[in-house]
């Protein structure tokens, strides 16, 4: 058993060089791999570690409803750090886990400054802490450390998708454009810079370029539910209103397969103008503790909904800042 634990640990090392930032692609297998090193080695602190960043992926990538995923990557990094305080990994893992269930903001930036101590040159700790900067209203900070990952892995679509969100979060569509394109021309099939490239579009009031971006990769990924609900959104802006309802009925169906992410739905809701159905939808976001439901303070396409009571208490919910009455979070983005 000692021989196979150390095969294992020396294979676990080995995809983790490979796969140091989990994304979509390839996510189960990891997961099951990761469970059978543990399964072989129950104390090999890095599986445990390893295991839970992908449960977070699996809430991430609506591979399931994300509350249950986000307790397990909790109870699973939580494990990790008890059989090795030192792991980066663990720390990301907790602080993702703690900011999207519980919006334990404090938290989550204590583990991801005690994960970027332990690994400066961990790329997914400087993400992880740029989304949580973000949706604090910290764009200059954002900014600055979705850089850092950027410059740690010129080449990491998820880092580059990251520096894009982080300002268009920050208002700043042309650099979002601009990081979008950069990371599309690595990888033209990677959806979700192609989601952001759209809607930033649509705040530069491009509105037909937002469109046929958002057209264009649905047909790459015609099952993606949050790419038809803001392809639903886009279309609505564009005044094709029957056509964004056909959209948000297709993205409906889904739900019949799989987890259909009620917050981007509720994106979907606000572009045709059903106040009711989008705060009903971010309702269930929020009990679905939808990873992406603390966006709701910077996102500009809820523009239409902040009047509403409704959005304040949900604000209050989130433990958010809200935009400035004009949609935009903060012009005054200190440049790093």
């Amino acid at each position: 058993m000692a021989a196979g634990a150390a095969r294992v640990k020396q294979c676990t090392i080995r995809e983790l060089a490979r796969n140091p930032d989990t994304s979509d692609e390839g996510l189960d297998p990891a997961v099951m791999f990761f469970e059978r090193a543990i399964r072989v080695s129950p104390s090999f602190g890095a599986a445990h570690a390893a295991l839970a960043r992908a449960w977070v992926a699996r809430a991430e990538y609506y591979h399931q409803a994300p509350r249950g995923a986000l307790m397990q990557a909790d109870a699973i990094a939580t494990r990790a750090l008890e059989l090795d305080a030192e792991l980066a990994e663990a720390y990301i893992a907790r602080g993702d886990a703690r900011r999207m269930l519980d919006g334990n903001w404090d938290e989550a930036e204590q583990a991801y400054q005690r994960a970027m101590a332990l690994n400066p040159s961990h790329v997914g700790a400087y993400r992880s802490y740029a989304m949580l900067l973000s949706v604090l209203g910290r764009h200059g900070e954002a900014i600055r450390e979705s850089q850092r990952a950027c410059g740690l892995d010129p080449l990491c679509l998820t880092a580059g998708t990251t520096d894009a969100w982080v300002r268009y979060a920050a208002g700043d569509y042309a650099a979002a454009i601009d990081r979008c394109r950069h990371t599309i021309d690595m990888d033209p099939e990677f959806i979700p810079a192609r989601r952001l490239l759209g809607a930033s579009y649509l705040q530069m009031d491009q509105t037909a370029d937002a469109i046929a971006e958002l057209e264009s990769a649905a047909m790459l990924a015609d099952t993606d539910p949050v790419l038809l609900c803001w392809l639903a959104h886009a279309l609505a802006a564009a005044g094709r209103r029957r056509d964004a309802e056909a959209m948000i009925g297709r993205v409906q169906s889904l739900g019949r397969e799989r987890h259909v992410p009620a917050y981007h739905l509720a994106l979907a809701y606000a572009g045709v103008g059903d106040a009711d159905a989008a705060f009903a939808a971010l309702d269930q976001a929020w009990v679905d503790r939808d990873p992406a439901r603390a966006s709701i303070g910077v996102e500009p396409r809820f523009e239409g909904l902040r009047d509403d009571p409704r959005y304040a208490r949900l604000l209050d919910r989130t433990g958010v800042p809200g935009r400035s009455v004009t949609g935009l979070p903060d012009r005054r983005v200190d440049r790093p």
